[in-house]
């Protein structure tokens, strides 16, 4: 990055901002933006021309400002001509482009993927100032494009900047919340999409950034697009390039770069409206340890016949928690299968309460088999809130402590003697049962890390293109390993909770980091992992990204299993749900 992007970052986050006031400015407008070093002079330009007597602060707090009104005008809608609309209807066949064709398509309506609003700027006088941030974060030959795309010649060429969607799925385009990139296919190995705007026929992915929760995105027959999973990409496609041309590749690629700009602003007034930390559940309002250990010794003091008879009435008026295979059960507990992990996760659990009880883990209260032979545990309930929905409104403060919290635990965890006998094992001495390294069935167990290293890169060759891949050994320790922010709960910026010990066992030290950093979606995400690990294993989360791209999920015996087929994480998103292309 040049001097000039490096000394305005450096400028913004010396300011006494919050930590969301530092990312719109230092990571969505200067690091975001086309040409940092573009907007990186906007934001000197803005500090060193002050008016006398205004602060540095309150100068970037002024180009803040700008900046939102700037985005506010790409999420306002804009009517469309009725001859661009029966073009556009004709282009489309009268559908939303992202719901299937085969379903009911009640409401559809013409979208912008720019909208025309921007153009305020520039006409009539405009907005020299709005102008010049568009300009800084776009670069001069976008502006250009974008000029002539929202006042087009034709109504034919008016069809590059429209789409035919549902209302809600306009709204949350506009507004950032659903954006659209070509796959990984339409790239070129400088990170630049290759899609022609002449095209007949294309395939793009539709992602949904990982921020704040916005609420449901409806396609045009009502169903919710996060309960479509199918709806992961779409195929435009037109029996006219010419005539009835598909929308330009670019004014998608700026909208998406505009739309995640926009995210950050969402979140701020989500966060002044609802508050700063979110919080499902109080720790206050759950049982002591103390109580849950008597509560536990008391009811195995019940014959087991009549236990399991009270987990299955239990069941009938449970309910399932993000999958099949999880119930919230009354009373605070739990029940999970585990019968997939061969009893991976109670193994890891009763590990935790002898050796390290002060880990705030769930405390497994029973195991029982179902009428179908389906092997369950009950386990106690935590409190808390994912940290993936709470991270990025921490104050500093709060990421201190609960960076350092985390810490802590790990340690802990860390420090769990081996007695399996096993080098790389399950929590028990058994199998391992995690995604990076094994499907349904498990893998190992490997007396030597030199075993398990082999096992990981069968077949990908990675000792001729990083010849020192596995020259560093390593100790066996106890792992969580899979520490993804979905997993770790907190309350008030403390951590309450780390749960899903399914994949747990012992493992090389580094496992925990890489794994972690794998799963890492955004920044905040990034620097609390740096914080717990710095940077010693980096040689071995460099070999672990090479070997990923053969087997990005179920380890060395399901290369033909779905690829990730994304674009490249720097464009234009810094946060997005990985989607599947099917």
């Amino acid at each position: 990055m040049a001097d000039s992007a490096a000394e305005a970052i450096r400028i913004i986050h010396d300011a006494d901002f919050t930590p969301l006031e530092h990312e719109i400015l230092a990571d969505d407008f200067v690091q975001g933006a086309f040409d940092p070093t573009l907007a990186a002079a906007e934001v000197l330009r803005a500090v060193n021309e002050r008016d006398h007597g205004v602060s540095m602060d309150e100068a970037l707090l002024t180009l803040k400002r700008d900046w939102h009104q700037l985005l506010q005008l790409v999420a306002q809608p804009a009517p469309v001509t009725d001859s661009v609309r029966q073009l556009l209807n004709l282009r489309d066949n009268g559908h939303c482009c992202v719901t299937p064709a085969d379903y009911k398509h009640i409401h559809v309506e013409p979208s912008h993927v720019i909208s025309p609003a921007l153009k305020a700027l520039w006409e009539n006088n405009g907005n020299p100032r709005l102008f010049a941030m568009l300009t800084a974060y776009l670069t001069p030959a976008k502006v250009q494009t974008l000029k002539k795309s929202l006042s087009p010649a034709s109504d034919s060429m008016a069809l590059y900047n429209v789409l035919l969607l549902s209302p809600s799925l306009g709204y949350s385009m506009r507004n950032g919340h659903v954006q659209i990139m070509p796959p990984k296919m339409y790239w070129t190995q400088d990170n630049k999409p290759t899609v022609s705007s002449t095209a007949s026929s294309v395939k793009y992915l539709i992602l949904e950034p990982s921020q704040e929760y916005y609420g449901d995105t409806f396609l045009a027959n009502g169903q919710s697009l996060r309960n479509e999973r199918k709806r992961s990409s779409l195929h435009l496609k037109t029996h006219n390039p010419e005539t009835l041309p598909l929308p330009h590749p670019e004014l998608l690629e700026i909208q998406a770069k505009l739309g995640q700009a926009f995210l950050n602003f969402f979140t701020e007034q989500f966060v002044k409206t609802n508050g700063a930390i979110l919080s499902e559940s109080d720790p206050s309002n759950f049982w002591s340890r103390p109580f849950q250990l008597l509560f536990r010794r008391l009811w195995h003091l019940v014959p087991f016949f009549i236990r399991a008879k009270g987990y299955q009435y239990l069941f009938r008026s449970a309910a399932m928690y993000g999958s099949m295979s999880v119930y919230e059960l009354p009373l605070g507990l739990f029940a999970k299968r585990c019968d997939r992990s061969d009893d991976n996760e109670p193994a890891a659990l009763a590990l935790l309460e002898k050796y390290a009880p002060d880990v705030p883990a769930p405390l497994l209260i029973d195991k029982f088999q179902d009428l179908d032979n389906v092997k369950w545990m009950i386990s106690t309930k935590l409190p808390g809130t994912v940290t993936m929905a709470t991270i990025f409104r921490m104050s500093y403060p709060q990421r201190r402590e609960f960076v350092q919290d985390l810490a802590a635990v790990i340690k802990q965890i860390n420090d769990i003697p081996n007695n399996t006998g096993r080098f790389i094992c399950g929590a028990g001495g058994g199998r391992i049962y995690d995604w990076r390294c094994a499907m349904a069935n498990g893998c190992g167990p490997f007396d030597t890390e030199e075993a398990f290293s082999r096992h990981l890169s069968r077949d990908s060759c990675i000792e001729d293109v990083i010849p020192s891949a596995f020259d560093t050994k390593h100790r066996s320790i106890f792992t969580h390993s899979d520490l993804h922010t979905c997993n770790i709960l907190v309350h008030n910026g403390r951590l309450t909770g780390i749960v899903d010990w399914e994949s747990s066992g012992f493992m090389p030290e580094y496992w925990d980091f890489t794994k972690a950093m794998r799963t890492a979606k955004n920044k905040d995400e990034i620097d609390m992992y740096r914080k717990i690990w710095g940077h010693k294993y980096d040689h071995e989360l460099e070999v672990e990204k090479y070997l990923w791209q053969g087997c990005p999920l179920g380890g060395p015996d399901e290369l033909e299993h779905e690829r990730v087929a994304l674009p490249p994480t720097n464009w234009p998103l810094a946060r997005f749900h990985a989607l599947i292309e099917p």
